[in-house]
Formats: C-alpha cells, sequence, structure tokens
C-alpha cells in the first residue's frame, strides 16, 4: 500500500487522538474541579439537594441531583440538572435548568432557560423565559417580564407577559395578559388512523427521495456502492451485526454527548468563563442534532438505496457489471437504475404495511446501516489503490 493509501488512515488515527485527548482533558478538569475543599458552596450533588429557606449563596451555584429544592436566596446564577426541581426562593441572576419536572414558584431576576417533560412557572421572572417541554404553563399569579419563548406539545399562558409571546405548540390556552404581540404556531396533529389516506402519497415521496440519493451515490460513489450492496449479498448476518453495533453506538452518544455537554459546563462555570455556556451548549445540541440526521440520513435513505439495489442484484445477478464498473469508475446505468428503481420500490411497499411495516422498517434500517458502515470500512482501507478486476470486497 503506498503514502497515499496510509494517509486516510493515519489522519482518522490522529483525530481519534485528539478527540481521546480532549475527553481526558475534560475528566481530568472535572476531577480537578471536584477535588478542589474550598469552592464556597458552589458545587452541590446528590440524590437530595437542598437550599434552606434561611441560606445565601453569594456566587453562582451548580447542582446535579435527583430532587432539588431552593427555598433560599442565590446571588449569582443557578445551573441544575436534576429529576426534579423546586424553587420557591429568589434567584437574582439566571436559571437554567434540565429536568423532568422544573417549577419556579419564587423570584428570578434574570432570564429563565428550562427544558423538561413538564415546566410551570408561578412566580416572577425579571427578563426572558426560554421554555419548552412535553407540558409547558405559566400558572396564575406568575408574571414574566420581558418575553417569552416557548415550545411544547402542551402550553398555557395563564400569568402575565409584560413583552410577546412566541413559539410553537400542540395545543395553546390563554388566559392572561400579554403585554406585546401573541405569535405561537399550533402544530396539527394526525392520529394515525387519520393518515391512511396520505399513505401512497408518503410512500412516493420516499422512494423519490431514495432514488435521489441513490443515484447520486452511483455516480459519485461507485466503489463504495457496489461494497455496500455486495456486504448485503455475500454476508448478511456480518452486515446485520455491523448495523446493531452501529446502531448502540448511536444510542450510546446520544447519552455521552450531552452528558459531556453538562459535565464541560459545569468546568467551565466552576472556572469562571461564563461567557463560554452557551457556545459550549449550542455546541452539544448542534453534536446531538448533526448526529440524529446523519443516523436517519443513512438508515432510511442511503442504506434504502444500497439494500434495493442488492435485493435487484439478488433476483437479476449481473457478473460483468462490476468489472465494467470498475473500467468506468461509475455504476450509473440504465439497467442499474432500473433495478434499484425496482428494488426500492419494493421495500417502500412493504415498510407501509401498517404495524408490520415499523418491524421491517426497523431491520431493514439495520441492515443498510450495516452496509453503510462495512462499506465506509472498506473504502477507507483501501483507498489510493488501483482499480482491481472487480469493485466487491474479498469475503474473509
Amino acid at each position: 500500500m503506498n503514502d497515499r493509501a496510509m494517509r486516510p488512515s493515519r489522519r482518522s488515527k490522529r483525530l481519534a487522538l485528539a478527540a481521546s485527548v480532549a475527553v481526558l482533558l475534560a475528566v481530568i478538569a472535572i476531577s480537578v474541579a471536584l477535588a478542589q475543599a474550598d469552592l464556597g458552596g458552589k458545587l452541590r450533588s446528590g440524590q437530595n439537594v437542598n437550599v434552606p429557606a434561611g441560606e445565601t449563596v453569594a456566587t453562582d451555584l451548580y447542582v446535579a441531583g435527583g430532587t432539588v429544592t431552593v427555598d433560599g436566596t442565590v446571588q449569582g446564577d443557578l445551573v441544575v440538572t436534576s429529576g426534579t426541581l423546586t424553587l420557591n426562593g429568589t434567584v437574582d441572576g439566571d436559571v437554567l435548568a434540565a429536568g423532568g419536572t422544573i417549577r419556579v414558584g419564587g423570584t428570578v431576576g434574570g432570564d429563565v432557560r428550562a427544558a423538561g417533560g413538564q415546566v410551570v412557572v408561578a412566580g416572577s421572572v425579571g427578563e426572558d423565559a426560554l421554555l419548552t417541554g412535553g407540558q409547558v404553563e405559566l400558572a396564575v399569579g406568575g408574571s414574566i417580564g420581558e418575553d417569552l419563548i416557548v415550545a411544547g406539545g402542551q402550553v398555557t399562558v395563564a400569568g402575565n407577559v409584560t413583552g410577546s409571546v412566541t413559539g410553537a405548540a400542540g395545543t395553546y390556552a390563554r388566559t392572561g395578559q400579554v403585554g406585546g404581540s401573541d405569535d405561537v404556531q399550533i402544530r396539527q396533529t394526525q392520529s394515525p388512523f387519520d393518515r391512511t389516506p396520505d399513505l401512497v402519497g408518503d410512500a412516493i415521496r420516499h422512494f423519490l427521495s431514495v432514488m435521489l440519493v441513490g443515484l447520486l451515490a452511483l455516480w459519485l460513489a461507485p466503489r463504495f456502492m457496489a461494497a455496500a450492496e455486495s456486504a448485503i449479498r455475500r454476508r448478511p448476518l456480518a452486515t446485520a451485526g455491523w448495523g446493531l453495533g452501529g446502531f448502540l453506538g448511536f444510542c450510546l452518544l446520544l447519552v455521552v454527548i450531552p452528558l459531556i455537554t453538562v459535565l464541560v459546563a459545569l468546568v467551565l462555570g466552576l472556572l469562571g468563563f461564563l461567557g463560554l455556556l452557551g457556545f459550549e451548549l449550542l455546541a452539544g445540541i448542534v453534536a446531538v442534532l448533526g448526529l440524529i440526521l446523519a443516523f436517519g440520513f443513512i438508515g432510511f435513505f442511503l442504506g434504502d438505496a444500497v439494500l434495493g439495489l442488492a435485493l435487484a442484484l439478488v433476483v437479476a445477478p449481473d457478473r460483468e457489471a462490476p468489472a465494467a464498473a470498475s473500467e468506468r469508475r461509475s455504476l450509473l446505468t440504465g439497467r442499474n437504475v432500473l433495478l434499484m428503481a425496482i428494488g426500492v420500490a419494493v421495500i417502500v411497499i412493504v415498510t407501509s404495511v401498517p404495524v408490520v411495516g415499523g418491524i421491517l422498517r426497523f431491520i431493514l434500517a439495520i441492515l443498510g446501516l450495516g452496509a453503510v458502515l462495512f462499506a465506509l470500512r472498506w473504502h477507507s482501507r483501501d483507498r489510493g489503490r488501483p482499480p482491481t478486476a472487480t469493485m466487491e470486497p474479498a469475503v474473509s
């Protein structure tokens, strides 16, 4: 293998090493922060964390716990991750909270940014409130000094908002006073029974989307497509194993990325870099969204294109196609396009069947993900090698 073929592998190793070092530094920083004996009560954790009514925290407060109750006074900002947060006291600064149930019944001098299953503001917020959750409520007696930005399934505004209300909700009820504009978009929801007339339209749209992705892949990445569809036909069990491993890795990253984001946020707060908190949290959100988008694209579009081509080649094999593709460096032929269209159509039809289609959808997504991961591994390993007589990876 020449030097060009080695470069992708070295680059990947360097990126992996850099990521590992970054995580290690974050862990070390967290360990050092937690090991400090005199933090002035800034960092608190435990199953039950309580700031009693007679206590005043003169600095910012960072809390991680199962049940968090703040009846006292926090003169700085309050940052909380918990199962349940109950704020009955006073926070002079801002509140940043994430948890299952969040209730703000006290007084907050700055902004409130909260995300949870149920978010209730029954107290006074001096500036803006950004709230998101399954159920979001500005209760009777609650007030927001500036604007309310909201996103939730059920949104209720029974208190007073000095500024404007904007956002999106599944259902929205307002009985309180809003000083500015009220612009909450209602997301229309449908029962699964009401979606029956749209099944054909959804299937057609999905078919066209998959074909577009597949045509681009046949044109721009013929070696990759040949390796991916060959993996499904030659090694279906191993390919499914790759897909299952990729799915488990995806689920693990969905847990690890928010955890690292919260831990790094705590470290930045402890070190005094409060201005970086917003950017760091935004980076974590973007990373999670990017991961979800990548998984959806591979599992439901690129994977379906690969599966459709592989399925058609099982029924109508063409032994000359790989060698011809090697010479042309393209699989974009009329025969391959037709075969892929037939295979994708079969996949779209069987996965559109109610109930059973959902199960098949998951199985095929795992198989398609495995084929893509297998092809990426083979492609990165063999990049830079001259074309051979066959495009299909060797079966070991």
